[in-house]
């Protein structure tokens, strides 16, 4: 059985998109959250801060997946690939 994404996280978490598309190769498909605005008024450390820990996309390979934050960072990493392929396309 290949190894799960959760696995290797350590080499993930905290790479930019270009990073983990050349560790992992192109996902197989790739979601969104529903991302709530940062609050009416916020200065631009809040904004940041928001960027940071809001999730915004979510690439979906046969091994895991990879959930990125709005500024494009990996920030989590899980084997939960039933929700979003078909049996056959699965490996955990």
């Amino acid at each position: 059985m290949a190894d799960t994404l959760t696995s290797i996280q350590a080499q993930i978490v905290n790479k930019n998109k270009a990073a983990v598309e050349q560790l992992l190769g192109a996902p197989l498909k790739k979601g969104y959250w529903t991302t709530s605005k940062p609050p009416d008024g916020a200065n631009a450390a809040a904004i940041t801060a928001f960027k940071k820990t809001a999730l915004d996309e979510i690439w979906i390979y046969a091994s895991g997946r990879v959930h990125f934050n709005l500024a494009g960072t990996a920030i989590k990493v899980d084997d939960k690939t039933n929700r979003d392929l078909p049996p056959e396309q699965m490996l955990v």
